[in-house]
């Protein structure tokens, strides 16, 4: 995931270039970066879910009930910051946060796909 000045610039570049006829709409860059290292993170991030819950993160899939700062206190508290997981890149030799979850699909086969989609060097 990019670094939030680059995503803001994009968006706003994006809204200068509509030419109206077109409604561009944006999902909300906090959710965003939050999802982005809950899907990119290791184990750690089960410590930052829990510390999060107790300072009383419920439903926040909805924008009403979400609270950004918390998340970040969460993710200090634990050592960790949300943007460098959110943006961690993985060799493709090296162990994956989430290689010890059975996704049904083996890590040598997500491999292949993505050296043979040409996104990566060889």
């Amino acid at each position: 995931m990019r670094e939030r000045a680059y995503l803001e610039n994009v968006k706003k570049l994006l809204r200068a270039r509509s030419s109206g006829k077109i409604s561009v709409e944006f999902h909300d860059l906090d959710q965003s970066m939050l999802e982005g290292a809950l899907s990119r993170g290791d184990r750690r991030l089960g410590n930052v879910i829990y510390r999060a819950w107790e300072k009383g993160a419920r439903m926040d899939g909805w924008r009403e009930f979400f609270n950004f700062t918390r998340w970040q206190e969460a993710f200090s508290e634990n050592g960790l910051d949300m943007a460098a997981v959110a943006g961690a890149s993985y060799l493709t030799d090296e162990e994956l946060p989430w290689s010890h979850i059975n996704g049904g699909v083996s890590t040598e086969r997500l491999k292949k796909e993505l050296l043979e989609s040409g996104l990566v060097p060889r």
